[in-house]
């Protein structure tokens, strides 16, 4: 076997990938001098021949007029090899009819293109070579060589970009070009989520950027920026905490142990997910601030009530600030008969508070508090009730009763005085069968007003002045009725 051969035999088992990166190749040269005794330019000329190498300038299916793409796509290396000989085939013949020193050097580029791109491994070999720089080269042409071009091409081909991904064909580019971290972080959104590739992209341009974008607020760089704009798209980031997108972020931008947080934080309130989120935020960035509570009414007064009686009344619960605003909801001390339709704050709401005054003591104020526990802090709500006596409410009709009547026996007997006599009473008012009405009763004069002539009469009947007994006890009772019930009313309320 020649030294050339031995020379190749050796390349080919340092290359155990089928390529040899720039690197290597000033040590394999170096080899091929010292062990094989082949100078530079033979030792280079050697590993052109064989496809490890080529001149930067040379693309060898641009000289046969062929991509990379046209001819990867044939699954049959026979096909490959008769598209290679059919391009190569006219070009040959027209440049073997000029005897030029160009025309002597195209025939070698040609037949060199020939061999190589014939060969399945010479060809790999040869496209490691022509992308030993770029990170993707896509079907139209266009090149990313850097990061920034990559993100732009991605979502410029946004189909070819997410096949790519998938089928494992970023990665390995992206290690090639010495970004492992961008290549690990591939690899990882395809395992999880390899059931939904469109957020698998999303995910792999959002740590390509090095920031996350949503559709409303400026993109985030920084894990306070973040915060700010998870407040601005709720809904969308919910998902995307619960999905791991944010921790993949994380973990591939930032060192911090924020990533390990996401998971603790949505393995905890998996079954209660905007308070997951809420905690996530306070993990990002402890500054941003808690949601605060606003209350309507500010107290609850169910005022005088009745014993056995019930009552409701709705305390409405707001969040005018970020954020989303949990919390619980007690009763300090217990108050007998209160209930609360709700012992939790989500987000805000209507919690209805209910009284029933049968276990209370009567004409009594009875007074507790509505407490709200939220992250940013504790809120009292006082309420208050007074329990009323059945008896109170018996003397308060006792004396409407009582001065009705009273009232209505003086203005009687003030009309009679004014209209005329028992006997004009009897004939006008009683009728027929009442004509000897006079003879049993009759008016009694009783005292006068002289200031305004007005004499006051009471109903008598033979021997009795029954009318006016009656008259003035109801008047009495009415008196001292009102008074009892306002003295009470004043005392205990």
């Amino acid at each position: 076997m020649s030294k050339s051969n031995q020379f190749i035999a050796f390349v080919e088992k340092e290359a155990s990938s089928g390529a040899i990166t720039d690197d290597q190749l000033e040590s394999i040269i170096q080899v091929g001098y010292q062990k094989y005794g082949l100078i530079r330019t033979t030792a280079i000329r050697e590993l052109t021949k064989e496809g490890f190498v080529a001149d930067d300038d040379v693309n060898y299916f641009e000289e046969l007029g062929l991509t990379i793409e046209e001819l990867e796509n044939h699954r049959i290396e026979e096909t490959i090899k008769n598209a290679v000989e059919d391009a190569w085939l006219p070009r040959f013949s027209r440049a073997i009819d000029r005897h030029t020193s160009a025309a002597v050097k195209e025939r070698e580029i040609l037949n060199l293109a020939k061999n190589i791109l014939s060969d399945p491994k010479k060809r790999k070999r040869h496209v490691y070579w022509l992308n030993r720089g770029v990170i993707y080269r896509f079907s139209n042409g266009d090149v990313a060589t850097n990061i920034p071009e990559l993100v732009t091409l991605m979502e410029t081909h946004t189909k070819e970009a997410t096949d790519a991904l998938y089928g494992n064909n970023i990665a390995p580019n992206l290690d090639r070009v010495g970004e492992t971290r961008l290549a690990d972080a591939a690899r990882e959104i395809v395992s999880q989520f390899s059931k939904d590739t469109d957020t698998g992209f999303t995910a792999m341009v959002a740590i390509l950027l090095g920031e996350v974008r949503m559709q409303n607020g400026e993109p985030a760089r920084t894990p306070q920026q973040l915060a700010q704009l998870i407040d601005n798209n709720w809904i969308q980031a919910k998902t995307q905490l619960y999905n791991g997108f944010f921790a993949l972020w994380l973990k591939y931008t930032h060192t911090t142990p924020l990533a390990n947080a996401d998971k603790n934080i949505t393995n905890k309130n998996s079954s209660d997910k905007d308070i997951g989120l809420e905690e996530f935020v306070q993990k990002l960035d402890g500054s941003i601030g808690h949601p605060e509570p606003e209350v309507s009414p500010k107290k609850i007064d169910f005022g005088r009530l009745k014993i056995k009686s019930e009552k409701t009344i709705d305390l409405e619960i707001t969040n005018p600030g970020r954020g989303f605003l949990y919390g619980d909801v007690q009763i300090e001390p217990p108050l007998q008969g209160l209930q609360i339709s709700d012992t939790q704050i989500r987000g805000g709401g209507v919690i209805s508070v209910k009284l029933d005054t049968s276990g209370l003591t009567p004409n009594e104020k009875h007074q507790t508090n509505l407490v709200l526990n939220t992250k940013s802090g504790k809120e009292e709500i006082p309420i208050s009730c007074f329990i009323t006596y059945p008896v109170q409410q018996s003397i308060q009709r006792v004396a409407f009763s009582g001065l009705s009547l009273a009232a209505i026996a003086i203005v009687a007997r003030l009309i009679v005085q004014q209209v005329g006599t028992s006997g004009w009473l009897a004939t006008h008012l009683t009728g027929a069968g009442f004509i000897e009405w006079g003879h049993y009763w009759q008016w009694v004069e009783w005292f006068k007003w002289p200031w305004f002539e007005w004499s006051v009469y009471t109903l008598s009947g033979p021997g009795t002045g029954l009318g006016f007994i009656i008259a003035f006890a109801l008047l009495g009772v009415g008196t001292f009725g009102y008074w009892y019930y306002f003295f009470k009313k004043n005392i205990f309320s």
